[in-house]
């Protein structure tokens, strides 16, 4: 899971003027510590299955929460600049899609999108879930095993005359 973790992380690093960091609830807390606008990656629910020796295939949810603050709002009077800035959460919403779609690694196949959602809050900031699915082989209880070459215990005798 470390993998995927790291590689979403590295995939919407590269996007411009977004905070990425591991969320672990700090939009909860009245002044969050974050710049705006932000995503926050979480890796969610995983259900398991069995395979041979061991292994488990996983199918791993990842959830993203964009979040960005809210200035005025928007109503149909609002000026152009300010509804572009006010609704600059859907393009990052378009931009985090073209980067995490499709993502992939040598441990996990590729991430799609399954959901998205609006969070209403009670402060000025616009918040959407986004969650992305994956799935990967998670071999950390295969137990290691050696092959070692074993000979047959035998002896020649020689036949009496």
């Amino acid at each position: 899971m470390k993998d995927i973790f790291n590689a979403v992380l590295t995939a919407l690093k590269n996007v411009p003027d977004l905070y990425v960091a591991e969320n672990w609830g700090q939009l909860n807390i009245e002044q969050p510590p974050v710049n705006f606008p932000c995503a926050l990656i979480d890796l969610g629910e995983a259900t398991y299955s069995q395979l041979s020796r061991q292994a488990q295939q996983a199918d791993l949810e990842i959830q993203i929460t964009l979040a960005d603050l809210i200035y005025n709002g928007i109503d149909q009077g609002s000026p152009e600049e300010e509804k572009e800035r006010e609704l600059r959460i859907f393009d990052l919403i378009n931009t985090l899609h073209r980067c995490l779609h499709g993502l992939s690694g040598a441990t996990f196949s590729p991430m799609h999108r399954i959901h998205i959602a609006k969070t209403i809050r009670e402060d000025a900031i616009r918040e959407f879930v986004i969650r992305y699915r994956c799935g990967y082989t998670d071999r950390t209880a295969v137990k290691t095993t050696s092959q070692q070459q074993v000979l047959p215990a035998m002896s020649i005798k020689k036949a009496s005359v």
